[in-house]
């Protein structure tokens, strides 16, 4: 079981947000963010609703506690070039690798696609299944979960 303030730093913290950066994307003061995170407040439902829309999550995943969000545990760090030495589509670009309690053996990729645009995929092994831009993430990790 996980509370909407549990929730909120795991989701805040998958998208390797400070509450400072989180405040100005809502429009409130970093002090508001730091209430709900230790539960001294809680949001009205308007703000429920824009949490999530930013992180893309349906607002019951916030507000029922039956419902766990899982937190993104750094794995390493991949040399594209030596993970995949004949892709001529990959630049040099690193990619983070995360557990993000993906089902199938799956891991979560962090990179910069050629264009310099943050960016996400899921592996299986070294074969990517579901790549989408950064923002999206959350959305592309509970649609995995759901095969």
């Amino acid at each position: 079981m996980s509370t909407f303030s549990e929730k909120l730093r795991i989701l805040r913290k998958n998208r390797e947000w400070t509450q400072g950066q989180l405040a100005d994307a809502l429009s409130i003061s970093e002090s508001t963010v730091q209430k709900w995170e230790k539960e001294k407040n809680a949001p009205p439902v308007a703000e429920v609703k824009r949490l999530a829309e930013i992180f893309t999550v349906p607002a019951a995943a916030l507000i029922d506690d039956d419902i766990n969000i899982p937190e993104y545990y750094f794995i390493e760090t991949i040399d594209t070039n030596e993970f995949w030495p004949r892709n001529a589509f990959l630049d040099s670009t690193p990619h983070e690798v995360y557990d993000a309690g993906l089902i199938h053996y799956a891991t979560l990729h962090r990179f910069l696609n050629k264009a310099g645009v943050p960016y996400s995929a899921i592996y299986v092994g070294r074969e990517e299944r579901l790549s989408c831009e950064r923002a999206h993430e959350q959305r592309m990790v509970d649609y995995w979960n759901q095969e």
